[in-house]
């Protein structure tokens, strides 16, 4: 197959001029198109492709920076290379050049050979910045399309309203995809609660979290009796045996922060198990203690409010890879509910996220202050709330990490919905 030639546009107000660089041009094997002025220079871009300018600065009416300046503003011609070539061969007129965009600058009179020199060397990287555009939109294509896949295997909002009625999720994934994931199931009067946090974000925790969604379904429906702390103990071996190294050299030491609750609706009662992870429950009333199985629980009552916030944490172990290598094995606390207690899941995201004047964590103490104040209010609220708290404390910070928050109220009845 016989290789396209590269195209370049001359333009120049003088012919000899065009004459001269068209001549070193084509011996060089370039394919050579010619404009006597700006305007004709842009209705040539507009409908023709080229792979460099060759633009001289003074010509009559549009002089060559202001064709610059029109081609960079348009999304189909701004990244073509644009040389300038001309006498002008003060510093001003230089850095003017560079400014609206130009890559080189050439003066008259000038070298041929290192004319062709930097023709070519700006060609190929342009080709190859081409090149490379074409293949990071490809590989973002096959990321939007894994978004969709991922966004598919996470419970429907609707489903989980016929469970929850009063729910709200804030979803917010620092790329494309997601490494945290959320996971609802209803087994006869139980209902299932998982929030995850994979090992990193993007592609690989996007993996890891689709897995973790498989492999949850299949504990589920292959154990008798649902146990917070036997599924998270079973979901743990399924990751480690999965990722199993052959070698040290090919150790994946990939692992999960995962909250997990069981509702008992019929009891109204709770039982949480987590993996290197806490949940949070806003209670209505100033209380001292939460009736039942709770050993790591924090207390902070909001007079001003007239309510009580319940930190409980788990074991101080992911799910999966464990570079402390805890012996503990996971356990559950049990603990009766109220209607009307409301509870939240989430991973680190939120709070970690960096900002505010002196560009801090946003840290759990705030997090859990801005829960205690907003609990009462209806969910859509609440995640507005939480969203425009995280943009105002974002600033221009980027997102750090992937974030997840699941919030709902406790009902003394819920609905029931197949929930795969």
């Amino acid at each position: 197959m016989k290789k396209q030639k590269s195209k370049i546009l001359i333009v120049d107000d003088l012919p000899k001029n065009i004459q001269l660089l068209g001549t070193i041009l084509n011996e060089d094997n370039y394919d050579v198109e010619f404009a006597l002025n700006g305007p004709d220079a842009l209705q040539w871009v507009k409908n023709d492709h080229f792979d460099l300018i060759l633009l001289d600065i003074m010509m009559p009416g549009m002089d060559g920076y202001e064709v610059c300046t029109r081609l960079k503003e348009n999304e189909k011609t701004r990244e073509i290379p644009v040389i300038f070539i001309t006498a002008k061969n003060d510093i001003e007129s230089t850095i003017k050049g560079f400014e609206v965009g130009g890559i080189d600058y050439i003066t008259k009179p000038f070298n041929s050979q290192e004319l062709l020199s930097r023709v070519k060397t700006h060609i190929q990287l342009y080709k190859q910045k081409q090149e490379l555009n074409k293949k990071n939109l490809h590989i973002t294509d096959s990321i939007n399309y894994a978004q969709r896949i991922q966004e598919a295997a996470l419970p429907e909002d609707l489903q989980i309203k016929e469970l929850l009625p009063d729910h709200f999720i804030l979803y917010k994934p620092r790329d494309i995809v997601s490494g945290d994931f959320y996971w609802v199931k209803q087994i006869e009067h139980k209902a299932i609660i998982a929030v995850g946090d994979c090992t990193g974000h993007g592609v690989p925790g996007a993996f890891m979290s689709m897995l973790a969604l498989s492999f949850l379904n299949e504990i589920i429906h292959d154990v008798e009796k649902i146990n917070a702390a036997h599924i998270l103990t079973e979901l743990s071996k399924k990751i480690k045996y999965l990722l199993k190294p052959n070698s040290d050299d090919q150790a994946i030491k990939d692992s999960i922060d995962m909250s997990l609750i069981i509702i008992d609706y019929e009891e109204l009662s709770m039982q949480f198990s987590g993996a290197q992870s806490l949940m949070m429950m806003v209670r209505e009333g100033l209380h001292d203690n939460l009736s039942g199985e709770t050993d790591h629980i924090k207390i902070q009552q909001n007079t001003e409010k007239n309510n009580t916030l319940f930190q409980i944490s788990g074991l101080r172990r992911p799910v999966g890879f464990d570079y402390r290598q805890h012996k503990k094995d996971f356990y559950n606390q049990n603990f009766r509910l109220k209607e009307g207690d409301v509870v939240y899941l989430f991973s680190d995201g939120y709070i970690d996220q960096f900002g505010g004047e002196k560009n801090l964590r946003y840290s759990r103490k705030r997090f859990k202050n801005l829960l205690s104040n907003i609990y009462d209010k209806p969910f859509n609220t609440q995640k507005e709330i939480l969203e425009k708290e995280l943009i105002t404390w974002q600033n221009d910070n980027s997102q750090l990490d992937d974030i997840v928050i699941f919030g709902f109220r406790v009902a003394d009845a819920y609905g029931e919905v197949d929930l795969f």
